[in-house]
Protein backbone atom coordinates (compact mmCIF):
# COMPACT_ATOMS: atom_id res chain seq x y z
CA UNK A 1 0.00 0.00 0.00
CA UNK A 2 2.81 2.61 0.88
CA UNK A 3 4.07 2.08 -2.72
CA UNK A 4 1.00 3.64 -4.39
CA UNK A 5 1.58 7.08 -1.74
CA UNK A 6 4.36 8.62 -4.12
CA UNK A 7 1.75 8.09 -7.19
CA UNK A 8 -1.23 9.45 -5.11
CA UNK A 9 0.73 12.94 -4.25
CA UNK A 10 1.96 13.13 -7.72
CA UNK A 11 -1.77 12.76 -8.77
CA UNK A 12 -3.06 15.43 -6.18
CA UNK A 13 -0.74 17.91 -7.28
CA UNK A 14 -1.00 17.39 -10.91
CA UNK A 15 -4.71 18.26 -10.87
CA UNK A 16 -4.56 21.61 -8.86
CA UNK A 17 -1.93 22.92 -11.27
CA UNK A 18 -4.18 21.53 -14.34
CA UNK A 19 -6.86 24.31 -14.08
CA UNK A 20 -3.95 26.60 -13.75
CA UNK A 21 -2.43 25.54 -16.84
CA UNK A 22 -5.74 25.28 -18.37
CA UNK A 23 -6.06 29.19 -18.03
CA UNK A 24 -2.52 29.98 -18.94
CA UNK A 25 -2.85 27.88 -22.05
CA UNK A 26 -6.08 29.60 -22.88
CA UNK A 27 -4.77 32.76 -23.03
CA UNK A 28 -5.02 34.03 -26.78
CA UNK A 29 -1.57 34.79 -28.63
CA UNK A 30 -2.29 37.65 -30.22
CA UNK A 31 0.13 39.81 -31.97
CA UNK A 32 0.56 42.07 -28.66
CA UNK A 33 2.32 38.80 -26.78
CA UNK A 34 4.04 38.21 -30.47
CA UNK A 35 5.34 41.46 -30.58
CA UNK A 36 6.81 41.74 -26.65
CA UNK A 37 8.49 38.16 -27.50
CA UNK A 38 10.37 38.78 -30.43
CA UNK A 39 11.32 42.22 -29.18
CA UNK A 40 12.96 40.34 -25.99
CA UNK A 41 14.79 37.81 -28.30
CA UNK A 42 16.10 40.93 -30.57
CA UNK A 43 17.80 42.04 -27.63
CA UNK A 44 17.84 45.66 -29.26
CA UNK A 45 16.25 47.00 -25.96
CA UNK A 46 20.06 46.06 -23.86
CA UNK A 47 22.03 47.69 -26.44
CA UNK A 48 20.06 50.41 -26.66
CA UNK A 49 20.25 50.70 -22.39
CA UNK A 50 23.71 50.39 -22.85
CA UNK A 51 24.26 53.34 -25.28
CA UNK A 52 22.13 55.33 -22.78
CA UNK A 53 24.16 54.53 -20.23
CA UNK A 54 27.38 55.65 -21.81
CA UNK A 55 25.52 58.78 -22.86
CA UNK A 56 24.53 59.37 -19.17
CA UNK A 57 28.25 58.82 -18.25
CA UNK A 58 29.38 61.34 -20.60
CA UNK A 59 26.90 63.80 -19.61
CA UNK A 60 27.75 63.10 -15.97
CA UNK A 61 31.88 63.90 -16.58
CA UNK A 62 30.70 67.01 -18.49
CA UNK A 63 29.95 68.60 -14.99
CA UNK A 64 33.74 69.28 -14.19
CA UNK A 65 35.62 72.01 -13.79
CA UNK A 66 37.85 71.13 -16.72
CA UNK A 67 37.39 69.98 -20.42
CA UNK A 68 39.39 66.97 -20.04
CA UNK A 69 41.70 65.45 -17.65
CA UNK A 70 44.42 67.51 -16.30
CA UNK A 71 48.17 66.11 -17.78
CA UNK A 72 51.39 65.82 -15.53
CA UNK A 73 55.03 65.81 -16.75
CA UNK A 74 58.26 65.58 -15.41
CA UNK A 75 61.50 66.39 -16.17
CA UNK A 76 65.23 65.75 -14.83
CA UNK A 77 68.07 67.72 -16.23
CA UNK A 78 71.80 67.37 -15.41
CA UNK A 79 74.95 68.12 -17.07
CA UNK A 80 76.92 64.90 -15.56
CA UNK A 81 74.24 62.25 -15.45
CA UNK A 82 76.76 59.94 -14.00
CA UNK A 83 78.25 62.32 -11.46
CA UNK A 84 77.15 64.17 -8.55
CA UNK A 85 78.48 67.24 -9.98
CA UNK A 86 77.58 70.40 -11.82
CA UNK A 87 73.90 71.10 -12.26
CA UNK A 88 70.51 69.00 -11.46
CA UNK A 89 67.20 70.26 -11.79
CA UNK A 90 64.01 68.21 -11.29
CA UNK A 91 61.16 69.37 -12.62
CA UNK A 92 56.96 68.70 -12.24
CA UNK A 93 54.14 70.21 -14.02
CA UNK A 94 50.33 70.10 -14.07
CA UNK A 95 48.57 71.03 -17.41
CA UNK A 96 44.67 71.71 -16.86
CA UNK A 97 42.89 72.07 -20.40
CA UNK A 98 39.89 74.52 -19.71
CA UNK A 99 36.36 74.67 -21.60
CA UNK A 100 36.27 77.07 -24.38
CA UNK A 101 33.79 79.81 -23.93
CA UNK A 102 30.24 78.29 -24.18
CA UNK A 103 31.54 74.73 -25.20
CA UNK A 104 30.52 73.51 -21.90
CA UNK A 105 26.74 74.23 -22.54
CA UNK A 106 27.21 73.11 -26.64
CA UNK A 107 28.18 69.89 -25.08
CA UNK A 108 25.64 69.01 -22.41
CA UNK A 109 22.99 70.09 -25.75
CA UNK A 110 24.84 67.58 -27.74
CA UNK A 111 24.98 64.55 -25.41
CA UNK A 112 21.11 65.54 -24.71
CA UNK A 113 20.58 65.49 -28.65
CA UNK A 114 22.24 62.00 -28.62
CA UNK A 115 19.84 60.45 -25.49
CA UNK A 116 17.07 61.85 -27.21
CA UNK A 117 18.06 60.16 -30.89
CA UNK A 118 18.63 56.81 -28.93
CA UNK A 119 15.20 56.74 -27.40
CA UNK A 120 14.35 57.39 -30.88
CA UNK A 121 16.14 54.91 -32.41
CA UNK A 122 14.50 51.97 -29.93
CA UNK A 123 11.06 53.41 -31.41
CA UNK A 124 11.81 52.96 -35.01
CA UNK A 125 13.33 49.71 -34.62
CA UNK A 126 10.33 48.62 -32.69
CA UNK A 127 8.03 49.55 -35.46
CA UNK A 128 9.91 47.84 -37.98
CA UNK A 129 9.99 44.97 -36.19
CA UNK A 130 5.99 45.23 -35.66
CA UNK A 131 6.08 45.29 -39.57
CA UNK A 132 7.97 42.10 -40.05
CA UNK A 133 5.79 40.77 -37.19
CA UNK A 134 2.60 42.03 -38.90
CA UNK A 135 3.97 40.20 -42.52
CA UNK A 136 4.24 37.16 -40.66
CA UNK A 137 1.29 36.75 -38.43
CA UNK A 138 -1.19 37.27 -41.44
CA UNK A 139 0.84 35.03 -43.78
CA UNK A 140 0.39 32.31 -40.84
CA UNK A 141 -3.40 33.20 -41.18
CA UNK A 142 -3.95 33.14 -44.89
CA UNK A 143 -2.08 29.63 -44.95
CA UNK A 144 -4.01 28.41 -42.07
CA UNK A 145 -7.36 29.10 -44.00
CA UNK A 146 -6.11 27.63 -47.08
CA UNK A 147 -5.75 24.55 -45.41
CA UNK A 148 -8.98 24.83 -43.94
CA UNK A 149 -10.65 24.80 -46.75
CA UNK A 150 -8.51 21.77 -48.38
CA UNK A 151 -9.60 19.74 -45.07
CA UNK A 152 -13.24 21.08 -46.03
CA UNK A 153 -12.65 20.04 -49.69
CA UNK A 154 -11.78 16.54 -48.11
CA UNK A 155 -14.84 16.12 -46.67
CA UNK A 156 -16.87 17.44 -49.47
CA UNK A 157 -15.32 14.52 -51.72
CA UNK A 158 -15.52 11.83 -49.39
CA UNK A 159 -19.85 12.24 -49.26
CA UNK A 160 -19.55 12.70 -52.99
CA UNK A 161 -18.12 9.22 -52.89
CA UNK A 162 -19.57 7.78 -51.31
CA UNK A 163 -22.82 9.28 -52.91
CA UNK A 164 -21.84 8.12 -56.24
CA UNK A 165 -21.01 4.74 -55.01
CA UNK A 166 -24.52 4.65 -53.74
CA UNK A 167 -25.75 5.83 -57.54
CA UNK A 168 -23.86 3.20 -59.35
CA UNK A 169 -25.16 0.23 -56.72
CA UNK A 170 -28.55 1.45 -57.69
CA UNK A 171 -27.80 1.45 -61.70
CA UNK A 172 -27.98 5.27 -62.03
CA UNK A 173 -24.68 6.15 -62.21
CA UNK A 174 -22.03 4.12 -65.00
CA UNK A 175 -18.96 2.82 -62.83
CA UNK A 176 -16.85 5.16 -64.51
CA UNK A 177 -18.13 7.92 -62.55
CA UNK A 178 -16.17 6.50 -59.54
CA UNK A 179 -13.36 7.08 -60.95
CA UNK A 180 -14.10 10.95 -61.42
CA UNK A 181 -14.63 10.86 -58.20
CA UNK A 182 -11.81 8.87 -57.02
CA UNK A 183 -9.97 11.98 -58.94
CA UNK A 184 -11.59 14.49 -57.40
CA UNK A 185 -10.31 12.89 -53.81
CA UNK A 186 -6.92 12.74 -54.79
CA UNK A 187 -6.55 16.25 -56.19
CA UNK A 188 -8.35 17.17 -52.87
CA UNK A 189 -5.39 15.31 -50.82
CA UNK A 190 -3.06 16.75 -53.22
CA UNK A 191 -4.11 20.27 -52.44
CA UNK A 192 -4.43 18.93 -48.34
CA UNK A 193 -0.55 18.13 -48.78
CA UNK A 194 0.74 21.30 -50.20
CA UNK A 195 -1.36 23.50 -47.53
CA UNK A 196 -0.23 21.62 -45.13
CA UNK A 197 3.57 22.17 -46.30
CA UNK A 198 3.05 26.03 -46.77
CA UNK A 199 1.23 26.53 -43.25
CA UNK A 200 4.40 24.54 -42.05
CA UNK A 201 6.77 27.17 -43.55
CA UNK A 202 5.12 30.21 -42.51
CA UNK A 203 4.87 28.89 -38.89
CA UNK A 204 8.65 28.29 -38.35
CA UNK A 205 9.13 31.80 -40.03
CA UNK A 206 7.06 32.92 -37.13
CA UNK A 207 8.12 30.67 -34.79
CA UNK A 208 11.36 31.48 -35.50
CA UNK A 209 11.15 35.34 -34.81
CA UNK A 210 9.10 35.29 -31.51
CA UNK A 211 10.17 31.78 -30.42
CA UNK A 212 6.17 30.61 -29.99
CA UNK A 213 4.22 28.83 -32.26
CA UNK A 214 1.14 30.45 -33.32
CA UNK A 215 -1.88 28.07 -32.45
CA UNK A 216 -4.45 30.45 -31.36
CA UNK A 217 -7.22 31.56 -33.92
CA UNK A 218 -6.62 34.90 -35.89
CA UNK A 219 -7.61 38.19 -33.85
CA UNK A 220 -8.00 41.55 -35.56
CA UNK A 221 -6.30 45.09 -34.86
CA UNK A 222 -9.11 47.62 -33.67
CA UNK A 223 -8.45 50.28 -36.29
CA UNK A 224 -7.04 53.40 -34.47
CA UNK A 225 -7.87 56.64 -35.45
CA UNK A 226 -5.40 58.49 -36.66
CA UNK A 227 -2.72 60.14 -35.07
CA UNK A 228 -1.26 63.14 -35.53
CA UNK A 229 1.97 62.66 -37.65
CA UNK A 230 4.06 64.68 -34.47
CA UNK A 231 3.98 61.42 -32.77
CA UNK A 232 4.90 59.04 -35.64
CA UNK A 233 8.00 56.97 -34.79
CA UNK A 234 10.01 57.59 -37.92
CA UNK A 235 9.33 60.99 -37.87
CA UNK A 236 10.62 61.66 -34.52
CA UNK A 237 13.84 59.58 -35.45
CA UNK A 238 13.93 61.82 -38.16
CA UNK A 239 13.39 64.88 -36.35
CA UNK A 240 15.83 63.84 -33.77
CA UNK A 241 18.50 63.47 -36.13
CA UNK A 242 18.08 67.14 -37.40
CA UNK A 243 18.25 68.22 -33.41
CA UNK A 244 21.17 66.00 -33.04
CA UNK A 245 23.03 67.29 -36.70
CA UNK A 246 22.01 70.95 -35.48
CA UNK A 247 23.74 70.20 -31.86
CA UNK A 248 26.97 68.83 -33.36
CA UNK A 249 27.48 71.77 -35.47
CA UNK A 250 26.80 74.03 -32.95
CA UNK A 251 29.12 72.31 -30.52
CA UNK A 252 31.77 72.56 -33.68
CA UNK A 253 30.92 76.25 -34.15
CA UNK A 254 32.80 76.56 -30.64
CA UNK A 255 35.59 74.40 -30.47
CA UNK A 256 37.01 76.71 -33.70
CA UNK A 257 40.34 76.41 -31.75
CA UNK A 258 42.53 74.38 -29.63
CA UNK A 259 41.93 74.69 -25.66
CA UNK A 260 43.32 77.02 -23.45
CA UNK A 261 45.44 75.69 -20.58
CA UNK A 262 46.86 76.36 -17.27
CA UNK A 263 49.68 74.51 -16.05
CA UNK A 264 51.48 74.63 -12.47
CA UNK A 265 54.40 73.88 -12.33
CA UNK A 266 57.33 73.10 -9.09
CA UNK A 267 60.73 72.88 -9.41
CA UNK A 268 64.00 72.04 -7.77
CA UNK A 269 67.66 72.97 -9.07
CA UNK A 270 71.14 73.75 -8.09
CA UNK A 271 73.64 75.23 -10.23
CA UNK A 272 76.76 73.23 -8.34
CA UNK A 273 77.44 70.87 -6.04
CA UNK A 274 78.27 73.31 -3.27
CA UNK A 275 74.94 75.26 -3.69
CA UNK A 276 71.59 74.42 -2.47
CA UNK A 277 68.72 73.29 -4.18
CA UNK A 278 66.40 76.04 -4.99
CA UNK A 279 62.70 75.90 -5.14
CA UNK A 280 60.49 77.82 -7.53
CA UNK A 281 56.98 77.73 -8.77
CA UNK A 282 55.59 78.87 -12.04
CA UNK A 283 51.87 78.84 -13.21
CA UNK A 284 51.57 79.45 -16.94
CA UNK A 285 48.40 79.86 -19.18
CA UNK A 286 48.30 79.64 -22.79
CA UNK A 287 45.72 80.61 -25.62
CA UNK A 288 45.22 80.21 -29.39
CA UNK A 289 44.52 83.98 -30.56
CA UNK A 290 42.94 81.87 -34.00
CA UNK A 291 40.78 79.43 -35.73
CA UNK A 292 42.53 76.93 -37.47
CA UNK A 293 41.52 76.12 -40.99
CA UNK A 294 40.35 72.57 -40.62
CA UNK A 295 37.83 74.03 -38.49
CA UNK A 296 36.02 75.75 -41.43
CA UNK A 297 35.90 72.46 -43.30
CA UNK A 298 34.46 70.55 -40.51
CA UNK A 299 31.74 73.50 -40.05
CA UNK A 300 31.01 73.20 -43.71
CA UNK A 301 30.52 69.91 -43.83
CA UNK A 302 28.55 69.52 -40.80
CA UNK A 303 26.48 72.40 -42.42
CA UNK A 304 25.72 70.29 -45.26
CA UNK A 305 24.93 67.20 -43.21
CA UNK A 306 22.28 69.25 -41.05
CA UNK A 307 20.15 70.93 -44.34
CA UNK A 308 20.92 67.30 -46.14
CA UNK A 309 18.77 66.09 -42.79
CA UNK A 310 16.59 69.04 -42.64
CA UNK A 311 15.35 68.09 -46.31
CA UNK A 312 14.94 63.96 -45.22
CA UNK A 313 12.30 65.43 -42.65
CA UNK A 314 10.25 67.23 -44.55
CA UNK A 315 10.15 64.32 -47.70
CA UNK A 316 9.21 61.79 -44.55
CA UNK A 317 6.32 63.45 -43.60
CA UNK A 318 5.24 63.44 -46.76
CA UNK A 319 5.40 59.95 -47.68
CA UNK A 320 4.28 59.22 -44.22
CA UNK A 321 0.81 61.30 -45.37
CA UNK A 322 0.96 59.41 -48.28
CA UNK A 323 1.57 55.67 -47.34
CA UNK A 324 -1.46 56.38 -44.65
CA UNK A 325 -3.68 57.60 -47.62
CA UNK A 326 -2.63 54.43 -49.83
CA UNK A 327 -3.08 52.01 -46.78
CA UNK A 328 -6.63 53.62 -46.07
CA UNK A 329 -7.98 53.53 -49.45
CA UNK A 330 -6.24 49.47 -49.35
CA UNK A 331 -8.81 48.99 -46.60
CA UNK A 332 -11.90 50.85 -48.28
CA UNK A 333 -10.89 48.09 -51.10
CA UNK A 334 -10.64 45.32 -49.27
CA UNK A 335 -14.03 45.70 -47.11
CA UNK A 336 -16.14 46.18 -50.49
CA UNK A 337 -14.30 43.16 -51.97
CA UNK A 338 -15.23 41.44 -48.86
CA UNK A 339 -19.02 41.91 -49.38
CA UNK A 340 -18.80 41.18 -52.94
CA UNK A 341 -17.33 37.58 -52.61
CA UNK A 342 -19.65 37.33 -49.42
CA UNK A 343 -22.70 37.73 -51.75
CA UNK A 344 -20.91 35.74 -54.61
CA UNK A 345 -20.45 32.71 -51.54
CA UNK A 346 -24.30 32.92 -50.60
CA UNK A 347 -25.18 32.76 -54.43
CA UNK A 348 -22.75 30.07 -54.96
CA UNK A 349 -24.23 28.33 -51.79
CA UNK A 350 -27.96 28.51 -53.04
CA UNK A 351 -26.60 26.67 -56.05
CA UNK A 352 -25.34 23.92 -54.61
CA UNK A 353 -28.11 23.35 -52.73
CA UNK A 354 -30.16 23.19 -56.14
CA UNK A 355 -27.62 21.04 -57.47
CA UNK A 356 -27.23 18.78 -54.80
CA UNK A 357 -30.88 17.97 -54.58
CA UNK A 358 -31.24 16.94 -58.50
CA UNK A 359 -28.27 14.88 -58.06
CA UNK A 360 -29.99 13.19 -55.22
CA UNK A 361 -33.12 12.80 -57.47
CA UNK A 362 -30.16 10.87 -60.25
CA UNK A 363 -31.25 13.95 -62.51
CA UNK A 364 -27.98 15.38 -62.68
CA UNK A 365 -24.81 13.77 -63.66
CA UNK A 366 -21.51 14.27 -61.55
CA UNK A 367 -19.46 16.60 -63.31
CA UNK A 368 -22.16 19.13 -62.89
CA UNK A 369 -22.58 18.99 -59.77
CA UNK A 370 -18.52 18.78 -59.28
CA UNK A 371 -18.31 21.89 -61.27
CA UNK A 372 -20.94 23.54 -58.95
CA UNK A 373 -19.50 22.17 -55.62
CA UNK A 374 -15.87 23.92 -57.70
CA UNK A 375 -17.51 26.78 -57.76
CA UNK A 376 -19.17 27.53 -54.25
CA UNK A 377 -15.55 26.07 -52.64
CA UNK A 378 -14.00 28.33 -54.97
CA UNK A 379 -16.53 31.29 -53.96
CA UNK A 380 -16.22 30.54 -50.14
CA UNK A 381 -12.15 30.14 -50.57
CA UNK A 382 -12.15 33.98 -51.93
CA UNK A 383 -14.96 35.38 -49.18
CA UNK A 384 -12.43 33.61 -46.52
CA UNK A 385 -9.42 35.04 -47.94
CA UNK A 386 -11.01 38.51 -48.13
CA UNK A 387 -12.16 38.45 -44.75
CA UNK A 388 -8.66 37.94 -43.57
CA UNK A 389 -7.22 40.56 -46.16
CA UNK A 390 -9.44 42.64 -45.03
CA UNK A 391 -8.16 42.04 -41.10
CA UNK A 392 -4.70 42.59 -42.84
CA UNK A 393 -5.47 45.87 -44.21
CA UNK A 394 -6.26 46.92 -40.84
CA UNK A 395 -3.39 46.01 -39.34
CA UNK A 396 -1.22 47.78 -42.25
CA UNK A 397 -3.01 50.55 -41.72
CA UNK A 398 -2.69 51.23 -37.75
CA UNK A 399 1.53 49.96 -39.14
CA UNK A 400 1.31 53.34 -41.26
CA UNK A 401 0.24 55.58 -38.68
CA UNK A 402 2.73 54.36 -36.62
CA UNK A 403 0.78 52.10 -34.12
CA UNK A 404 2.72 49.28 -32.36
CA UNK A 405 0.78 45.83 -31.91
CA UNK A 406 1.37 46.56 -27.88
CA UNK A 407 -0.86 49.66 -28.00
CA UNK A 408 -3.76 48.21 -29.73
CA UNK A 409 -6.96 46.37 -28.09
CA UNK A 410 -7.75 43.17 -29.80
CA UNK A 411 -10.79 41.27 -30.97
CA UNK A 412 -11.04 37.01 -31.38
CA UNK A 413 -12.19 36.23 -34.69
CA UNK A 414 -15.19 33.74 -34.69
CA UNK A 415 -14.66 31.18 -37.31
Amino acid sequence: MHSYFPVLIISLILSAIAPWAAAEKAVPYNLSLAFKQAWSLSQKQQVSDQRVAAIRTAKQSNTGWFSDTPELSGRYDSDRLTEDEGKIEYELEVEFPLWLAGQKKALAGQLNAEEMAEEAVVQAEKLALAESLRELYWEVMLKRNMLKLAEARIKVTRKITSDVKRHIDSGIFAPSDHLLAKAEALSAKAELLAANQELFQAQQLFTFRTGQALTSPWIVEELHPEQSLVKHPLLLQARAKVVAARSELKLKQVEDREHSRLSIGWSNERENRDEEYQDSFQIGFSMPLGQERRYSAEISKLTTEQLEKEVQLEQLKRDLQASIVIANNALESAQLQEQSAELKKEAREHRVKLNQATFDAGELGLQALLNSLSEADEANQNWQQRRIEVARAISTLNQAMGYLPKDLRHKENKQ
